[in-house]
């Protein structure tokens, strides 16, 4: 993932507080013992987190309030424990994009309720969606190498079907077409050198 979507500054700050809070509830609530609503209400206190950072994220003089608090109630195990819960959600994130998309949500909706904007989750379904497109493609030339075929036909046949495409609509075959002549290459580069792949 690129590091630019990684949180920074005060974000990073509440993500780690974020993480901590949800680790000692857990634990407190695993002391105390357990009951199924224990489950429903589990996020309840990051919820309030959440809250209240954007609550007084605007106002400097607050937001140092509620980081300083948050930073004297917690531990360093916790902040540990929160930053890496966060590096896992941030990480996670294209994975809930694409799921979601994949269930009928349409891309402006998902940015209202994961919080990011809507050109932001097109961006992540477009690179998951290439991701995806470059594993089949993979998948695809290995077979075909390994049934005695020959990626270039493929390519070859997907370039005579882009050119006779109008210009407006050449798009996927373009991106086709960049993912099979990526695998082909990686195949290529196998077979050269076994040791490689």
């Amino acid at each position: 993932m690129n590091t630019s979507d990684q949180p920074t500054g005060p974000e990073a700050k509440l993500a780690a507080n974020v993480v901590a809070a949800v680790e000692q509830y857990e634990r407190d609530r695993r002391g105390a013992g357990s009951t199924s609503d224990d489950h429903a209400h589990r996020l309840d206190h990051v919820y309030h987190l959440a809250d209240s950072y954007t609550r007084n994220r605007d106002d400097a003089a607050k937001l140092g309030e509620f980081l300083d608090g948050l930073a004297n109630e917690l531990d360093l195990a916790d902040f540990r424990a929160l930053r890496l819960a966060s590096d896992a959600v941030v990480a996670a994130t294209p994975r809930a994009i694409l799921a979601a998309a994949n269930h009928g949500m349409k891309p402006r909706r998902i940015a209202e309720q994961i919080g990011l904007t809507p050109a932001r989750v097109y961006g992540i379904l477009r690179e998951e969606q290439k991701k995806q497109l470059a594993t089949m493609a993979e998948s695809a030339v290995r077979q075909q190498v390994a049934t005695g075929g020959d990626p270039g036909e493929t390519i070859a046949f997907y370039e005579a079907v882009r050119e006779r495409q109008p210009e407006g609509l050449r798009g996927g075959t373009e991106e086709l077409l960049e993912v099979l002549r990526e695998a082909a290459a990686k195949q290529q580069a196998a077979h050269d050198d076994p040791a490689a792949e």
